[in-house]
C-alpha cells in the first residue's frame, strides 16, 4: 500500500467513484481473520445506525460521539479476540484501516488530506499509529473499560491530554482523569490545566505503580 494508492482513493471519493486498493494481509502462522474482521466492520456499521447516523450523510458532532460510545465495546471485543501476532504487526493495522475505510471516511470526512490520512492510515511510528482512528478507539476502550464512556469521547481530550503524552502509558491515571472530566463536565481549558499538572507531577510519581483509587485521588488533588 503506497501514498499513490491513498491519493487514488481520495480522488475516487471526491469524484463519487469506487476504488478497490490492491491490498492483502497474510501471515505464515496466523489464523484466518476474515470472519472476525467482517463481524467487526458490521458492528461498526450497526453502531453508526444506533447513533442515528448514515454512511451516506455527514453527521453532527453528537452523533459522532454517540457512535464512538457505541463502538467501544465492539472494538474491545474484536481486540480481545485478536491473536497476539496481529496485535504487534503494524501491517495488520494498516490492512484493517483499509477494510474499515467507509466508516473512517464517514467519521473523518475528506477535507484536509493530510489530516484525514492520519485517521485512516495506520503508519509505522507509535505517535502516528495511535492517532489513527481504530487504534485510538481501542485504546480509549481499554482505558475506560467498565465505565460510562459518553463524556469521554472528545477527540481533543484524548489526543492532547492522554494519547500523545506519557499520561496514556498509565491506564489508571488516564481513567481517573477521564472520570473527573466526565463527572465535573470539564471544558477544554479546565482539562488542559489538569493535564499540565499531571505531566508535571509525573517526574516525581510512578504512575504505573498506582492502583485505581490512588490514581483517582491523585487527579482529584490536582483538580483543586
Amino acid at each position: 500500500m503506497t501514498q499513490v494508492e491513498i491519493n487514488s482513493y481520495l480522488t475516487a471519493l471526491k469524484e463519487g467513484r469506487k476504488f478497490e486498493p490492491k491490498v492483502d494481509f497474510t501471515g505464515s502462522e496466523l489464523v484466518n481473520l476474515e470472519t472476525k474482521i467482517e463481524h467487526f466492520v458490521t458492528g461498526l456499521l450497526e453502531s453508526i445506525a444506533k447513533a442515528g447516523g448514515s454512511l451516506a450523510l455527514p453527521a453532527k458532532e453528537q452523533v459522532y460521539r454517540d457512535f464512538e460510545e457505541n463502538a467501544l465495546e465492539v472494538a474491545l471485543e474484536f481486540f480481545d479476540d485478536l491473536p497476539d501476532a496481529c496485535k504487534f504487526e503494524p501491517g495488520f493495522w494498516t490492512y484493517l484501516s483499509w477494510r474499515c475505510a467507509d466508516v473512517i471516511v464517514w467519521r473523518h470526512p475528506v477535507s484536509d488530506k493530510e489530516g484525514w490520512v492520519k485517521n485512516f492510515f495506520a503508519r509505522y511510528s507509535a505517535s502516528e499509529f495511535i492517532d489513527a482512528f481504530i487504534p485510538r478507539l481501542i485504546v480509549q476502550g481499554l482505558i475506560t473499560r467498565g465505565d460510562n464512556a459518553r463524556s469521554f469521547i472528545r477527540q481533543d481530550f484524548w489526543r492532547s491530554h492522554v494519547l500523545r503524552v506519557k499520561t496514556g502509558f498509565s491506564k489508571e491515571v488516564s481513567n481517573g482523569f477521564a472520570n473527573i472530566s466526565q463527572k465535573e463536565s470539564l471544558n477544554t481549558d479546565e482539562a488542559r490545566v489538569i493535564a499540565k499538572k499531571v505531566r508535571a507531577v509525573r517526574s516525581n510519581v510512578i504512575f504505573e505503580a498506582l492502583d485505581k483509587a490512588q490514581a483517582e485521588a491523585l487527579v482529584g488533588e490536582l483538580r483543586k
